[in-house]
């Protein structure tokens, strides 16, 4: 997962050049914020049993 939003780090640079730029990008910053509060919630879910 952090590649994908490496490299949605990388090429947001350019987004400028790129017709349909936030088209072509937010279905990958979606499943960014998907994984990161999936990956939130198991960790408190871990946490809170402890």
């Amino acid at each position: 997962m952090r590649e994908v939003h490496s490299f949605l780090g990388h090429v947001g640079s350019y987004k400028r050049f790129i017709q349909d730029f936030s088209k072509i990008a937010l279905p990958l910053s979606k499943l960014c914020r998907k994984r990161w509060i999936l990956s939130l919630t198991n960790h408190a879910r871990r946490h809170s049993r402890s």
